[in-house]
């Protein structure tokens, strides 16, 4: 291939040796030097299929976000196709992110992390034109943002409350302990009554807002994901087609060979794979029958 790694990896060679060794190895080299071309042709027509869908982006909102990666050729094992999936525009890989059962505090320092994750995808979402992503607006993603901030300034607030609270209790230690006036504790008293009322509510509004932003991130999440889905059954289903329409041509294997194809970081940085009997590939009448007949494992 010009733009492609090919690579060929000979996992059982036996040769016979005496009287008809040289006919058989020179046999073998012409069937991997057969099964190569034919692995060559197919990687062109994954990566012009994928040129393609790079070209009609604009006209084709349901981008997929795929690209061809490699070919590899097994011997005696069959032929396997590597794709490697691209996240796409405010996707956060390998941010799973979950806050059941976090304190409050661990929310406030992961939402500041996500925070700037957004400010990322509202920088490339007014690039690309888009507004909405995930059934979420631009709108409402500038919300999350806000009560990100709001809930740091409050964990701040609450820490500053925190420190005058122990300096006035210890004022009050040392004058309890001095015998002071007893009108002086009575007001220190009073004061350290209303700070910790004042505390109380401060932690409460940011316990509120907290499970807001925690719900936010529940909804973002499953949306990301089920938008993940559909892109990529997109994905799935294109290269399936071509697979159909053109792995017949894959003719130096046997019926009981395979055709594996791999779709790297697929879902939650796993790998998807569909191993095909080539038989099923040959006699293969829709990219949907072909799906169905697939060994489909994740690793």
């Amino acid at each position: 291939m010009k733009t492609k790694m090919l690579r060929l990896a000979v996992l059982s060679m036996v040769t016979t040796l005496g009287l008809g060794s040289y006919s058989a190895v020179s046999q073998n080299n012409t069937a991997y030097e057969q099964a190569l071309r034919e692995l060559d042709i197919m990687s062109n027509i994954f990566e012009a299929a994928s040129d393609q869908r790079r070209n009609n982006r604009d006209e084709n909102r349901e981008d997929s976000r795929y690209d061809f990666d490699e070919a590899l050729y097994l011997a005696d094992q069959g032929m396997l196709f590597t794709f490697r999936m691209r996240s796409g525009p405010g996707f956060f890989p390998g941010m799973n992110f979950s806050f059941g059962g976090m304190p409050i505090e661990a929310i406030v320092e992961i939402s500041r992390d996500i925070n700037e994750e957004f400010g990322d995808l509202q920088r490339e979402m007014f690039f690309i034109g888009d507004r909405n992503f995930a059934g979420f607006s631009e709108e409402q993603l500038e919300e999350m943002e806000i009560m990100s901030e709001e809930m740091e300034e409050r964990q701040d607030n609450i820490r500053d409350l925190q420190r005058d609270l122990r300096d006035m209790q210890r004022d009050l230690r040392d004058m309890q302990r001095e015998a002071r006036n007893n009108d002086d504790n009575e007001q220190l008293e009073a004061e350290i009554a209303a700070l910790e009322a004042q505390l109380d509510a401060e932690r409460e509004q940011l316990e509120t807002q907290s499970d807001q932003y925690r719900l936010f991130m529940d909804e973002f999440r499953q949306a990301r994901q089920e938008e993940l889905t559909a892109r990529n059954q997109v994905a799935v289903n294109e290269i399936m087609n071509t697979l159909c329409d053109y792995g017949a041509t894959l003719r130096s294997l046997d019926d009981d060979e395979h055709v594996t194809i791999i779709l790297e970081n697929f879902n939650d940085n796993l790998d998807q794979l569909y191993v095909f009997d080539f038989a099923d590939v040959a006699a293969c009448s829709s990219g949907e029958n072909l799906l169905q007949s697939a060994l489909s494992y994740q690793l």
